[in-house]
């Protein structure tokens, strides 16, 4: 079995040990504890300069180098340098064109584990993160926890270049580059490059062909979400007209 196999193997194992406290589920009884101690806040070891909390103390201080702007894993490569290693190993990847993580259902493949896991959702269909304070569910996990400051009003990160404020550390990297004019995410099929790589993949839909966004009303997929948001208001419109008549 080849490295990419078992990894594609391992992000379809059974989830049999569920969470009595929300709807998340994990391959063994240990990351599950694990997981338990995000509800109970016991143990957990706080960021001071944000809040956020950690289970494992390692964790921490890797986040924390996200505001100290420490980054000490260099690409030996390239002028590129990271605050995690694991960042830095998905970086390289750029370089050797290496993609481990293969997808069964079409010949696409992928740098990251992550970008590997949001892509099946497009075949499966499943949105497993929802919103504990309204209706609304998600196949990303950086769109779910930017949809849950639009209730926590919550704005933690801001541009110590202007006077904006930011609901996560990942929206402040983008709105930075715009100071900068920097455009590190390169479209694998052109020239073309971008602020942030959510705008590089609805970019990259355009070459593949790929309508992640589907209409709950009447099936209509989309390659852009704003597209689709639209589209679904039309048939709100519509009904708010028939019912006026």
């Amino acid at each position: 079995m080849t490295s990419s196999q078992k990894k594609q193997k391992c992000s379809s194992k059974p989830r049999p040990h569920g969470c009595q406290q929300c709807d998340k589920s994990f391959t063994s009884s240990q990351l599950l504890r694990y997981h338990e101690k995000l509800h109970s806040g016991e143990g957990l070891n706080s960021c001071e300069d944000c809040g956020r909390q950690f289970i494992h103390l390692q964790t921490l201080r890797a986040h924390q180098r996200i505001h100290t702007g420490e980054k000490p894993f260099q690409c030996d490569q390239c002028d590129k340098a990271f605050s995690m290693q694991h960042n830095l190993i998905i970086h390289k990847r750029i370089h050797s064109g290496e993609r481990p993580y293969q997808c069964q259902h079409c010949d696409k493949g992928f740098k990251s584990p992550s970008n590997f896991n949001k892509h099946q959702r497009i075949h499966s269909g499943d949105k497993p993160y929802s919103c504990e304070h309204c209706e609304r569910s998600f196949s990303d996990p950086s769109a779910y926890r930017e949809h849950k400051y639009i209730h926590t009003k919550e704005r933690l990160y801001p541009c110590n270049q202007c006077k904006a404020t930011f609901s996560s550390a990942a929206s402040l990297r983008q709105h930075l580059r715009l100071h900068n004019s920097s455009k590190p995410f390169k479209c694998q099929y052109c020239e073309k490059s971008f602020i942030s790589t959510a705008k590089r993949s609805l970019h990259e839909y355009v070459h593949t062909g790929e309508k992640p966004y589907s209409c709950e009303h009447c099936g209509k997929k989309f390659s852009d979400p704003s597209t689709c948001r639209r589209h679904r208001n039309s048939h709100s419109a519509a009904k708010q007209s028939v019912s006026a008549v």
